[in-house]
């Protein structure tokens, strides 16, 4: 019977004998020593690849020759293993894709002027201004600007004639604002103006901004009906 108790004891089985112990110890038992201090485990590895714990590798056995009777037995030792309680760190990752930058918003209008009269204009002005109006803007920038008016052009000539209307700032005139009407000999023709364009950057300081109309050919007379109404905002600044 001790014979064969002894045929199962295995180093297999006595090891998996300790691991259920220490299992069910619920922690109570600890090896002294496992790991180290550096946080590293040392190990015997055995030719059958049985693996036992130990706390430094002078502890795994070393290979003999023993003598059984007239033979010599080489028995195999040990090797010694280490491996990190904590991982190795990784290598350092590449920098990030840089994230998509914001686009930056417009600039908001800073300042507006409109005219105020609000009333309907001479039939024939002499010098052809419809509206004025005159404002100081307290930084530079550029204009955005709105005119409208009922405006008519009278012929009186046997042949055609038309007017340019258009919007001025100091005199100058601002591209994209012009308007034309065309009559026919000794007739008359009218149009509802609505008008919007963008100035080049004006200064700081006093302006001038006219809705006013030129002869282009024949010799027409303008008019408006209604009220006329100019204005701006200064965007930026």
């Amino acid at each position: 019977m001790l014979h064969g108790l002894r045929s199962r004891l295995t180093y297999a089985n006595v090891m998996a004998t300790v691991a259920v112990f220490l299992a069910l110890g619920g922690g109570a038992y600890a090896l002294s020593g496992i790991p180290d201090r550096g946080g590293i485990y040392h190990g015997c590895v055995a030719t059958s690849g049985a693996l036992r714990v130990v706390t430094n590798a002078s502890s795994c056995l070393k290979a003999k020759t023993v003598k059984r009777g007239t033979r010599r037995v080489r028995i195999p030792g040990e090797s010694a293993i280490t491996w990190n309680q904590q991982g190795r760190p990784g290598l350092q990752g590449g920098p990030g894709v840089q994230g998509v930058q914001g686009v930056q918003g417009l600039v908001g209008p800073t300042a507006g002027f409109a005219s105020t009269a609000n009333g309907t204009p001479p039939n024939s002005p002499a010098n052809g201004n419809w509206d004025t109006v005159n404002f100081t803007t307290p930084t530079s920038g550029k204009l955005f600007i709105a005119a409208q008016a009922h405006a008519t052009t009278t012929c009186f000539t046997a042949i055609g004639c038309g007017e340019s209307w258009g919007v001025y700032i100091d005199g100058a005139p601002i591209p994209g604002t012009l308007r034309f009407i065309q009559a026919a000999p000794s007739n008359s023709a009218s149009d509802y103006l609505t008008i919007y364009g963008v100035t080049d950057t004006v200064s700081a300081g006093p302006h001038t901004l006219r809705l006013q109309n030129k002869s282009n050919s024949g010799s027409p007379a303008a008019s408006i009906t209604g009220t006329a109404q100019i204005g701006a905002v200064l965007l930026g600044g």
